[in-house]
């Protein structure tokens, strides 16, 4: 028998690697010399991800751990507005720092274009922007004289508002290989941001639209070296969409292209020409295209039996690209239906929904089937129906589904791996709460539960807080992340926090009437154990000074922060 105490410190080392420096620090350094030493004077790069923490708790980090070690951190993931924040002040001093990934506000932005020039070393760099960006442009001007970032991918959640165009760029020129812009852009604003990227090899857009005005030249930029492209179109054409892919690479590999309604993009004699004069090095083709049907006009797929036909030319069998269709009766007006690649097949996310399925479930490639991460379930009969096993799915989302048959639970655990699954959202307004708690009872590792429609009976929130499985679930969830977006009173959240015991991030719509009772609630600390982040969303104007009023009135927390993101809606964030 060994202890752990007699491990060579080499070994230690790779045992701390697997921990958060946080608890590392917080587990070792007051133990002994030895392991004061292993963290006080080791060289070994560290990584810092900090998500949800006290305020108290993350003072002392960045004081005592952060600051002493700065030189030493490699990668820097910071989710907490105000941890943000806190951090820009001492960024210039990161030398070492190859990583950084923010999700942040405007304000955040502006200290951030100052910062991220003095890191020599920044590799990665990812942008999450949660509110409103004046002049997106300067951004992107700053992100591009880094001069040996290597990814770069930029989120705004709210459509940036630009005053001037970004310029093409023909004397200076970024090192970035792999781009990522998960918000809309216009072709020629792409066009014109591909200037500064030639050395681009891959390239995502979320959404890719048409010119907001007629070119007066056709597009001109050439890229040697891209060989990957990810495209969500959105109100361009076909024609649009062949005058850009003609010009921007001869060298293409792989092309995954999602589209919504435009049914030109599935003819397969102008793809097959397409593919033949400009892209001949093409290995992947992975289509996925969207479409809603009126039911009064819809022939029994007859359509897309002969789309399908077209795509089975010797052109696509020698290729063995194949393709498959579904419809789903969306409502009683119209149908959705669904064109898509089935192999090769490396999408994360997976539709369960009504139609053949067989044809949503073809899967028969281990390979594909493990890169599944994310599942959507609509209907309970096509899971009846589903002979695959998806070993790494960890998210799952149910909407439109009889979740509240008792056999539902049986029928996942053949396809889905409940033990291991993080992230759960439910969007059915038939679900009830007693069978989400039922459900929440085979997930033992869930940490991040959303709630957009859920069918609450007042009267019965007696007996699920006296049911068995209710206070089973206390002992045993991990659930720290919880977003509720239905009516709630004060009874249903005090509900759903109790049965969160590990809870630390919160958040909740404001159209109740109970808020500051709902406020009294979570802020003391004796009921609220873990929890330090709060957002109350729709807050209005005149509420925002009356709540803080009423939690420094009512003394329920001494030391927090506080901020509005979303100027429009109103959102509140609280930290404390």
């Amino acid at each position: 028998m060994s202890h752990f105490e007699n491990l060579a410190n080499e070994l230690i080392y790779e045992i701390f690697d697997y921990l958060d420096l946080y608890d590392t620090y917080n587990a070792f350094s007051n133990l002994n010399l030895r392991y004061e030493n292993l963290l006080e004077k080791s060289i070994l790069p560290l990584k810092i991800n900090i998500s949800t923490m006290s305020k108290s708790s993350f003072e002392y980090y960045f004081k005592n751990i952060i600051i002493p070690n700065q030189h030493r951190i490699i990668s820097l993931h910071l989710s907490n507005l105000f941890i943000v924040d806190r951090i820009f002040s001492s960024l210039s001093n990161f030398t070492q720092l190859k990583t950084l990934i923010i999700h942040g506000t405007e304000f955040q932005l502006t200290n951030l274009l100052n910062y991220i020039a003095v890191l020599p070393n920044l590799s990665s760099l990812v942008i999450i922007l949660i509110d409103q960006v004046q002049q997106i442009n300067k951004l992107y001007h700053q992100i591009f004289r880094l001069p040996v970032l290597n990814y770069c991918k930029i989120s705004l959640l709210k459509e940036s508002i630009q005053s001037e165009p970004l310029p093409i760029e023909t004397k200076e020129f970024s090192s970035i290989k792999h781009l990522v812009i998960e918000n809309p852009l216009h072709i020629d604003e792409l066009n014109a941001l591909l200037s500064y990227v030639p050395q681009l090899c891959r390239l995502s857009i979320h959404q890719l639209n048409r010119s907001c005005k007629i070119p007066k030249e056709p597009y001109s930029t050439i890229l040697k070296h891209l060989t990957h492209i990810s495209l969500f179109i959105g109100n361009m054409t076909f024609d649009d969409f062949e005058l850009w892919i003609e010009t921007i690479s001869n060298q293409l590999k792989v092309l995954h292209i999602s589209i919504k309604f435009d049914i030109n993009f599935l003819d397969a004699n102008r793809w097959e020409k397409l593919i033949e004069s400009h892209m001949p090095c093409l290995q992947i083709f992975d289509i996925w295209h969207i479409n809603s049907i009126r039911i009064d006009t819809y022939q029994n797929n007859f359509v897309y039996n002969h789309i399908i036909n077209q795509f089975r030319s010797p052109f696509w069998l020698e290729r063995k690209w194949y393709f498959a269709y579904n419809v789903d009766k969306k409502s009683q007006y119209y149908y959705t239906s669904c064109f898509y690649s089935t192999d090769p097949f490396r999408r994360k996310y997976i539709l369960f929904t009504e139609g053949l399925v067989e044809r949503t479930c073809p899967y028969n490639d281990k390979t594909n089937i493990d890169c599944v991460r994310s599942i959507e379930i609509r209907l309970e009969n096509v899971i009846d129906n589903c002979a695959t096993y998806f070993p790494n799915m960890t998210e799952l989302k149910i909407s439109s589904m009889n979740i509240n048959q008792n056999e539902i639970f049986n029928s996942l655990q053949y396809i889905l791996p409940l033990q291991q699954l993080t992230t759960l959202l439910i969007n059915d307004p038939k679900c009830n709460l007693e069978k989400i708690i039922e459900l929440l009872r085979y997930l033992p590792k869930l940490s991040s539960l959303t709630i957009q429609h859920i069918l609450i009976h007042e009267n019965d929130l007696v007996c699920i807080q006296q049911n068995e499985v209710y206070q089973l679930i206390l002992t045993r969830n991990n659930i720290k992340n919880l977003i509720i977006n239905v009516k709630c009173g004060f009874e249903e959240i005090k509900l759903f926090v109790n049965l969160c015991p590990q809870l630390q991030r919160l958040m909740i719509n404001t159209f109740t009437n109970c808020i500051e009772s709902i406020l009294r609630f979570l802020l003391l600390k004796r009921n609220t154990g873990h929890l330090s982040s709060l957002c109350l969303k729709n807050v209005s104007e005149d509420e925002i000074e009356k709540l803080n009023t009423f939690i420094v009135s009512e003394k329920l927390v001494d030391n927090y922060s506080w901020k509005i993101v979303n100027v429009v809606l109103n959102d509140m964030y609280l930290w404390w």
